[in-house]
């Protein structure tokens, strides 16, 4: 029987948490179990899955005598800690089990095997590039939303990264829509491109980002790896080649508007309500005027939805169909005030903008039969 003594108990879950996002989902396999080792005054916590794998350590916040080592099934560790009543937490590990421990209190949860874990994957030196973590988090958030949901083209269900020396661009689409980002480095790196970060490891990153500075990411093998103080995480890269995404965007504009971001998207949601589950096509017309307005309309057999906003408007008047939702996640990607739609033609992609001075960020929905 060996006992782990938790001095800080907030800190334990939080990083329980976030190594239990590495898990995987399949309930019958040992990686979705997350690897717990503590020796005196330090500890580590490892989760893993098919892609992905976390490792997070820490100082002070665990005590013990002797080594505990065990597996705990992430999900219900995770929710048990998270609702335990208030006082002085212990886990006692003894014969495939652990019982975790809070006054009189006493939860057991059947542990797996430790020696059947998985080894750790290694920190990789090769490219190596340092960013902002709040801002490169930031930048993988607003561009995961257009990465592909299907497997049809499995290179599509990540983010592309590329960088010329300066900066990172990130690039996302799933041929209906595209969403690409500019993150600066910190220090002026190699060239490189094809490095696409699978969809799930995104959202585990960007988790982890969330709490750092500055962070150092190297690419190599296949791999990404992240080293910061207290983390190690490391994804493989999705294997091809990204599609030359530069064609698809419009080089000249039939017509351009400026709108206030939040009143167009309460707008499109109440469009989201007439429309139902299963409906997605909206209309959308800029006309000419003293006052130029952008025109949203959609109809259903029961509901016939129409709603006029005003704008800046240069260029012709024109309608176009577009795809609600896609349209909705390129506006919640962006924080400006007021955003830029670009027509390039009926038949041709609308690009939004933040309209803001050396806007890094832009979005392209493409229209609808």
């Amino acid at each position: 029987m060996t006992t782990l003594e938790i001095k800080e108990t907030k800190t334990f879950i939080d990083l329980v948490g976030k190594a239990s996002t590495a898990a995987s989902t399949k309930t019958d396999s040992i990686r979705s179990g997350i690897l717990v080792v503590a020796k005196e005054n330090e500890i580590s916590i490892r989760g893993t899955n098919e892609t992905t794998s976390v490792e997070l350590s820490a100082k002070d916040i665990t005590e013990t005598n002797e080594e505990v080592s065990f597996v705990a099934p992430a999900k219900i560790f995770l929710d048990m800690l998270r609702k335990l009543p208030s006082g002085d937490v212990e886990i006692v590990v003894e014969d495939g089990r652990l019982a975790i421990k809070v006054g009189k209190s006493s939860y057991g949860i059947s542990t797996l095997a430790v020696d059947e874990y998985p080894k750790p994957v290694r920190y990789a030196e090769g490219k190596i590039f340092q960013v902002e973590a709040p801002t490169f988090a930031d930048a993988l958030s607003s561009t995961i939303h257009a990465c592909s949901l299907t497997e049809n083209r499995p290179i599509l269900t990540g983010v592309h990264i590329v960088s010329n020396g300066k900066y990172l661009t990130l690039i996302a689409t799933d041929s209906s829509r595209l969403m690409i980002t500019a993150v600066p480095v910190l220090k002026e790196t190699e060239e490189f491109k094809n490095v696409v970060i699978p969809k799930s490891s995104v959202k585990e990153l960007t988790a982890l980002l969330l709490d750092e500075k500055e962070v150092e990411l190297s690419i190599s093998d296949n791999q990404l790896s992240l080293k910061a103080e207290g983390v190690l995480f490391t994804t493989r890269l999705l294997e091809g080649s990204f599609p030359d995404v530069t064609q698809s965007i419009p080089v000249k504009n039939e017509s351009e508007i400026v709108v206030h971001r939040e009143e167009l998207l309460k707008a499109l949601e109440r469009m989201k309500i007439a429309l139902g589950k299963n409906g997605k096509i909206i209309t959308t017309q800029v006309k000419e005027g003293t006052i130029p307005t952008l025109n949203i309309k959609c109809k259903t057999e029961i509901t016939n939805f129409s709603e006029e906003l005003f704008v800046e408007q240069t260029g012709s008047e024109i309608s176009i169909k577009l795809h609600v939702y896609y349209l909705i996640d390129a506006l919640q990607s962006m924080t400006s005030k007021n955003v830029r739609l670009q027509f390039a033609g009926e038949m041709k992609p609308v690009t939004i903008r933040p309209d803001i001075e050396a806007a890094t960020q832009f979005g392209l929905v493409m229209p609808l039969r």
